[in-house]
């Protein structure tokens, strides 16, 4: 491959990057923007819900087998949960689940915790009873993280009828119970489209980027999530640091220990690149890839199988997308 096609495909202006061992195509679903994807590791699967493009929303649920690399629609029985985009989405191994919270269609927001068990032929949503108050207002936009070491949800930020929160709702997992997390420090201003990841090994949550009244960012903050003394940090990686951005995919990747970003939309574009924010040390470095149209709205999830990032759709497009960085840093 050509370096100077690279890096002006991917906008990479920096003096290091990672080469992409391989960004191909392995599949094709219909057009869904802002959907939710979680990797379910026991059955080798990712999986999708909702999502929607035009005002058109659904509450289909999808499955990528990871061994043929081919979609298939679930039809799981149980509760029914409304059409919606814009929602989070875990994965909870411990009852080998996809959590769903929050979300939005044209019209509504939803505050509803769903529950999607991903038994194989047998799929079930439950519709979860919370105690407690759920977090106020209704979202869409936020971001969310299993915190397994207290074996809670941390939910942040996202988008209410034009205005744009930062809040941290904390979703017990043992009693289904919502509380309100007040850290110390100085917060993130109210932002959406924003995208977090779990650092395990220094108990705490990444945020990176996001959007509030059309001014975008790519600010990086840790929020500490050590029981009764959550506080926030603004980081300063190291490197030079993808363009602001918001509404792109976002995946923790294990083998390298960072946070890979990519895609989405800032000021008056949009952009097709990918970095990883390595977390030791703490530094960004450009993935240089080649291929994908630009867009926003991308869904992504980490296949610990194949140790690839899963990127699917975004905009109009229906392209389902393997991202494997290469392990070897080319400085320059």
């Amino acid at each position: 491959m050509k370096k100077y096609v690279l890096i002006f495909i991917s906008g990479c202006i920096a003096a290091s990057f990672y080469y992409a061992d391989t960004l191909r195509v392995i599949a094709n679903s219909d057009a869904r923007p802002y959907a939710c994807m979680i990797a379910d590791s026991i059955n080798n699967q990712i999986v999708m819900f909702g999502g929607g493009l035009d005002y058109q929303e659904t509450n289909a649920v999808w499955s990528l087998n990871m061994t043929t690399e081919e979609w298939k629609p679930l039809y799981p029985s149980g509760a029914v949960v409304y059409c919606r985009a814009q929602a989070s989405a875990v994965y909870y191994p411990d009852s080998n689940a996809m959590i769903l919270i929050g979300g939005r269609d044209f019209q509504l927001y939803f505050d509803q915790v769903f529950l999607l068990k991903l038994l194989p032929g047998a799929e079930t949503w439950r519709h979860i009873t919370i105690s407690g108050s759920n977090p106020t207002p209704r979202r869409a936009f936020a971001s969310c993280v299993w915190d397994r070491l207290n074996n809670r949800l941390i939910y942040f930020g996202g988008e209410y009828n034009s205005a744009y929160l930062n809040n941290i709702w904390s979703l017990n997992l043992n009693d289904w119970s919502w509380s309100l997390i007040t850290p110390t420090g100085a917060p993130p201003s109210g932002r959406c489209g924003h995208s977090a990841i779990y650092d395990q090994a220094d108990q705490r949550m990444i945020v990176f980027g996001g959007c509030n009244s059309g001014i975008y960012n790519n600010e990086v903050w840790a929020l500490n999530l050590y029981p009764d003394s959550a506080s926030w940090f603004l980081l300063s990686p190291s490197g030079s640091p993808p363009g602001p951005r918001g509404w792109h995919f976002s995946t923790y990747d294990p083998l390298r220990n960072g946070m890979v970003v990519g895609f989405g939309s800032g000021p008056d574009t949009l952009y097709n690149d990918a970095w990883i924010l390595t977390l030791n040390p703490l530094q960004w470095t450009c993935i240089l890839i080649e291929g994908p149209k630009p867009r926003q709205g991308s869904c992504s999830a980490y296949n610990y199988l194949n140790h690839e990032i899963i990127i699917n759709s975004g905009g109009h497009y229906q392209d389902t997308y393997s991202l494997k960085p290469n392990l070897i840093r080319i400085d320059k």
